[in-house]
């Protein structure tokens, strides 16, 4: 990634001076899609769950719960659009994650809507059938040592 498509990107989640003072953010989402079935949980059914990651120790959690080679693209305003990547969770199946609805949180900028898409090795994806939906409902930002980034 060039450094001028890095600070457009910067820019646009909300600006270096937000992330400079960040220690880390908690986002209420809903993870939901047929994958799932295949590993035992209910069909039909979405999960809630608090993803909570420290930005200085560069660390996520899914509580209670839920893994690389990654392509990501972005658009002309430098917010994220897709990540190509391997999911192992889904048996190492290439995928196509889908980003929209940005929306932002105390000036953090973040896609609300991912969906994830079995992709074809030609990078071509069926958006008709998401494996994977999420939906994030909120972020807090924690932003000093005070605060417990914890689930």
């Amino acid at each position: 990634m060039s450094d001028e498509l890095l600070d457009l990107a910067i820019a646009t989640a909300g600006g270096r001076e937000l992330w400079d003072t960040l220690r880390g953010l908690k986002a209420d989402i809903s993870i939901g899609g047929p994958i799932w079935a295949t590993k035992g949980w209910p069909p039909e059914k979405t999960f809630d769950q608090i993803l909570t990651l420290d930005t200085v120790r560069e660390h996520i959690v899914f509580s209670p719960f839920t893994r690389p080679d990654r392509r990501m693209v972005f658009d002309a305003f430098g917010s994220q659009r897709r990540m190509d990547y391997v999911a192992e969770v889904n048996g190492s199946t290439l995928v196509g994650h889908y980003t929209g609805r940005h929306r932002s949180f105390d000036g953090l900028l973040v896609a609300t809507r991912r969906r994830v898409f079995r992709r074809n090795p030609d990078n071509s994806v069926n958006l008709n059938l998401p494996s994977i939906t999420l939906d994030i409902h909120d972020v807090e930002l924690v932003h000093s040592d005070d605060e417990q980034v914890q689930p």
